[in-house]
């Protein structure tokens, strides 16, 4: 008989989505703890009231979607080669 443990270590083994959620529930973990990092650094160093770091990230975070929602449609009709050469310039 298999422990539950070993059914769920088996069922991990089996599934490849499962397998890459998991990672990238790991990766946003970490990036979300180095942005409280982040801020309590920014806030120090150049002091900043509570607030002010969120103020400076929205525009950027508008930019990086707008810019998503135009150059995502125009890369996905090119060429893989020429996305990835245009990206690593």
């Amino acid at each position: 008989m298999i422990s539950k443990a070993g059914l769920q270590a088996q069922f991990l083994a089996s599934s490849r989505f499962l397998q890459l959620w998991l990672i990238a529930t790991l990766l946003k973990s970490l990036g979300f703890g180095l942005s409280g990092i982040q801020a309590s650094f920014t806030l120090a160093v150049y002091e900043w009231r509570p607030g002010d770091l969120q103020s400076y990230t929205w525009p950027c975070d508008i930019v990086s979607l707008g810019s998503l929602s135009v150059l995502g449609p125009l890369a996905s009709r090119q060429k893989a080669q020429t996305v990835i050469m245009c990206t690593s310039l």
